[in-house]
């Protein structure tokens, strides 16, 4: 038995063309799952960037109006836009009884897609 063993292993001295042609295969496989990864780590990144951009400059809108005086914020239906780097801002106003009403947003395109955050607080009269 150990001589048939020896004779079979001394015989064959490579690879076959299927074997390799098998391991580029799984090698192939084995890296697109990686790159597809990457990729989709990459694009979260990228909206998770946007996202906190956003948010950043609605509240610091947000935080300028806040430091006027009551009477100074500007009465209902103001609506302010600005144009942003990557998209659109803007503040709209509106005034109640008991107060106003503050909304901030803040829109930008992504992946071919609409995205906006929106920040509303209320302030009361003194």
């Amino acid at each position: 038995m150990a001589t048939l063993f020896y004779l079979i292993m001394k015989t064959k001295k490579g690879m076959t063309i299927l074997e390799t042609s098998i391991a580029m295969l799984v090698l192939g496989i084995t890296i697109l799952g990686i790159l597809s990864g990457i990729y989709m780590a990459s694009q979260m990144s990228r909206s998770t960037r946007n996202r906190i951009v956003a948010i950043q400059i609605a509240q610091t809108k947000m935080e300028e109006i806040k430091d006027e005086e009551y009477a100074e914020i500007e009465d209902e239906g103001l609506s302010r836009e600005d144009s942003l780097p990557y998209g659109t801002s803007s503040v709209h106003i509106d005034a109640k009884d008991e107060g106003k009403e503050i909304t901030v947003r803040v829109g930008w395109i992504e992946e071919n897609m609409e995205r906006n955050i929106e920040l509303v607080t209320f302030i009361r009269k003194e």
